[in-house]
This record gives structure tokens, C-alpha cells and sequence, in this order.
């Protein structure tokens, strides 16, 4: 066991097929060129079965598992109460532990919306038992993950076991997104907010749209700056962490980091407070958009400064930062924004 071995796995939200293609996360499951191993009556996977572009493959074998929806799988037990999502970890945790047996050390990028956010939550608390948990390196992108638990009377489905990854010794960083706008109460659709382990990296970011409604076709023009905003960031997340698309026809449009932040500048002019509830570890943490704000959010602010040709000055010591117009919040919420 000489070598690292790179697993990516693809999430789908709840109703959602990957194919046909329902969000973006079938166009990056498509454009993923790893080796799939997802049917679990497939051999185990060993040296030479490998894939990913040519350059990768030689420093790095490259694997994927892909998923649709719980309420595809499992119908309406899996829309409700999530079911299937703990049996696809166990399937993909037999899979890792194959790999383990192969190669040195494995790396694990899972990317998850709505439900499938939340089957990325469970995978991390499943990879936390395994007799190879030492020799993981878990990487997650979170899309709006969605417990389906009650907002007014806290009622879980699934959350209650969603909150709390404190204990995953292998996670490693995490990237989580939550689109601003809320759905009614009565849809189940307010995001969990997780504790993480004190060594991860993470950050949890706002951005344009609703749910998955932001994670649908790329184009040209403000009317696709949620899909593009999200485009953007779920690529370059996910190839920092080694995930290679070497078949990016798949992609269609892909908006440039330029054009994204020009559709951030064109939304901070739009003053449209509101407020978005949500479970939180930490309690009473929230999603909310203020009337106005020095950048749209944590991307905005990190890409202006890097893009800039003078960049502002590093925040001192006590300070706390340009105003963020999409941002997380905890209560009581003030008269910054307003609940929909």
C-alpha cells in the first residue's frame, strides 16, 4: 500500500434523479470521469480499474459513487423520514474499507443536496465507526442540507441524528451552502446547521436563490446568477479537494469567477430583507438577508480581495468585519431583517 486512492460521491436531493438530469449535481456526477463502483454487486475495486484524466490517474486513482434521491429509492418513507440514506452509507463504508485493503490512504469527497446533505452528514458519522476510520480523509460539500424536521414544534424526522458530527475523527473540511430564501413552514424545508469537529475546517456560507431552485441550469444574463453563484463555488470547492471533471462538456454554459462576481454586485443593490429559520446544534442560529451590505456574502468578500488590484487592508484585532448581506445569523434576530 503505497498510494492514496481519491473516492467522490454524488448525493442527489430528495425526489431527484441524476439521470435524467434533475440539478447540477447530475451534471458534475456526469462529468466526474472516475471508475464508478456504485452497484454494490460489482467485484471490489483493485489496482488498474481506476479512472479520472490521464494526468490525475497518475499520481492519484480515482473513483465515484453516485446516488438519486431517498424519495426516489425509497419512495414516500424516504421524502418523510429519509430512509435508504443510512443504507447507501453502509454500502459506500464496504466500499471504502475495500479500498483500505488496496491502498495506503483513502479520500473521500462527498458532495449532497437537501436530503443528500444529509446522507453526507450520515456518511461522516458512519465513517467514524469503521476499523479504517484512521486512514480517512473525509472532504463534504453541503447544499442546503434539509432534516425534514418541524420548524413550530421541533418535531425530528431526521435531524435529530443530523446535528451533531462532533465525533468524526476523519472529516476533515467542510463547505456548506444555504440558499436565502425560505420555503413555508409546512414543507419541511428549513436546513440544519451542524456542530463539527474542533479540528475541521469549515465554512458556511449564504447564497442567492431557494433550496434547489439555485442549482439548476447555468446561462448568460442576472435571471441564472443563483445556479451560476452555485456552479461556481461547488466546482472550485471540489476540484481544490482533488475531484477531477475531465468531461466538462457536460457542464453546458460555465460561468466565469468574473461573472459571478459581477451577479453579486448587481444583487447587492436589491433591498429584500428576510429571514430563514433553521436547526441548528448551536440553537436559534438563522439564515437571513439584510437590506444592505458592504458584500452579498463570504465568497463575494473573499473574491473581491483577491481580485482586487489594491485589496483592502486585513481585519484587525477585535474587528468584525465588513457587513455580509447574506449571512447566518443568531437570535433574537434584529431589525435587519424581517421574517417571511
Amino acid at each position: 500500500m503505497t498510494q492514496d486512492v481519491l473516492l467522490t460521491i454524488f448525493f442527489e436531493g430528495t425526489a431527484n434523479t441524476l439521470r435524467p438530469l434533475t440539478t447540477q449535481i447530475g451534471m458534475f456526477a456526469e462529468a466526474c470521469g472516475a471508475t464508478d463502483i456504485t452497484n454494490p454487486a460489482s467485484p471490489p475495486p483493485s489496482r488498474g480499474d481506476e479512472g479520472g484524466s490521464a494526468a490525475d490517474t497518475a499520481t492519484l486513482p480515482c473513483f465515484k459513487m453516485q446516488y438519486d434521491g431517498c424519495g426516489v429509492t425509497n419512495g414516500l418513507s424516504g421524502t418523510l423520514f429519509a430512509e435508504g440514506l443510512r443504507e447507501q452509507c453502509a454500502e459506500i463504508s464496504k466500499r471504502i474499507a475495500q479500498l483500505s485493503a488496496v491502498w495506503r490512504r483513502v479520500r473521500v469527497n462527498a458532495l449532497g443536496l437537501s436530503r443528500g446533505g444529509i446522507a453526507c452528514i450520515f456518511l461522516a458519522q458512519a465513517l467514524a465507526e469503521v476499523e479504517c476510520a484512521d486512514q480517512l480523509d473525509l472532504t463534504m460539500l453541503l447544499y442546503d442540507p434539509v432534516p425534514g424536521d418541524l420548524v413550530w414544534t421541533g418535531f425530528p424526522f431526521t435531524g435529530i441524528r443530523a446535528k451533531d458530527l462532533r465525533h468524526c475523527s476523519s472529516l476533515r473540511s467542510v463547505l456548506a451552502i444555504y440558499p436565502h430564501e425560505p420555503l413555508p413552514d409546512m414543507t419541511f424545508h428549513a436546513p440544519v446547521l451542524p456542530a463539527y469537529p474542533a479540528e475541521c475546517k469549515v465554512e458556511e456560507d449564504v447564497t442567492l436563490g431557494c433550496h434547489q431552485g439555485a442549482l439548476f441550469r447555468t446561462g448568460r444574463g442576472q435571471r441564472f446568477a443563483a445556479s451560476n453563484l452555485s456552479f461556481r463555488r461547488i466546482k472550485d470547492f471540489m476540484t481544490a479537494a482533488g475531484t477531477m471533471f475531465d468531461r466538462e462538456q457536460a457542464f453546458g454554459y460555465e460561468p466565469s469567477e468574473a461573472e459571478c462576481v459581477e451577479h453579486c454586485r448587481i444583487a447587492l443593490q436589491k433591498r429584500w430583507p428576510q429571514y430563514r429559520a433553521a436547526h441548528s446544534f448551536a440553537g436559534g442560529r438563522a439564515v437571513v438577508r439584510r437590506p444592505t451590505g458592504e458584500y452579498l456574502n463570504l465568497w463575494h468578500e473573499q473574491t473581491e480581495r483577491k481580485l482586487a488590484t489594491h485589496p483592502p487592508p486585513p481585519i484587525g484585532e477585535g474587528e468584525e468585519g465588513p457587513v455580509l448581506m447574506l449571512d447566518i445569523t443568531s437570535p433574537p434576530c434584529s431589525t435587519d431583517c424581517v421574517v417571511a
